[in-house]
């Protein structure tokens, strides 16, 4: 459990034994594979590089169920858009940029962007289960803190005594 005050880093949180896929590898191999490691979604690498990661949301696409998706490998249905945290950045950096993106995960690179871990939903609630203090440091919240007196008691909420209901639509 991290002491209250300290930032939870991404680090801290991380995979650090990641499961990775090749890009050249086929789509039915890779799908094999998450099966086997128990993951929904990994980092792709070409000669040691991140270049994408393939999920299993990937693997579903309609375009992949023909006889000719047998031949198509790795790199033809990765998302080669790659949303990637440092392993010094805040845990809140990575939760807000698998909310933002809608993604279940992101990779964490060191400073040359080699694969250094990866972080998922999993991940964030398992330190969320051992009391770590995600929150703790997060500009966001903190700036949140500061406009209202007692954020805990802000609701927003929709007053449906003012809509008017249109019964003839």
């Amino acid at each position: 459990m991290s002491a209250p005050g300290k930032t939870v880093r991404v680090r801290d949180i991380m995979t650090t034994d990641v499961i990775t896929l090749v890009a050249s590898t086929s789509v039915e191999d890779a799908a094999r594979s998450l099966t086997f490691h128990h993951v929904s979604g990994a980092p792709v690498l070409e000669h040691g590089r991140i270049v994408g990661v393939l999920t299993k949301s990937d693997l579903v696409d309609p375009r992949y169920r023909s006889s000719e998706a047998r031949a198509m490998t790795v790199r033809d249905a990765m998302t080669k858009a790659v949303r990637a945290v440092r392993p010094g950045d805040p845990v809140m950096m990575a939760v807000r940029l698998m909310v933002e993106e809608n993604v279940h995960r992101v990779v964490v690179v060191d400073d040359g962007g080699r694969l250094a871990g990866i972080v998922s939903v999993m991940d964030v609630l398992r330190a969320l289960v051992r009391g770590d203090y995600v929150q703790m440091h997060d500009a966001i919240f903190e700036e949140r803190q500061e406009r209202h007196a007692d954020p805990a008691t802000v609701t927003e909420f929709v007053d449906l005594t003012v809509v008017e209901v249109n019964e003839g639509a």
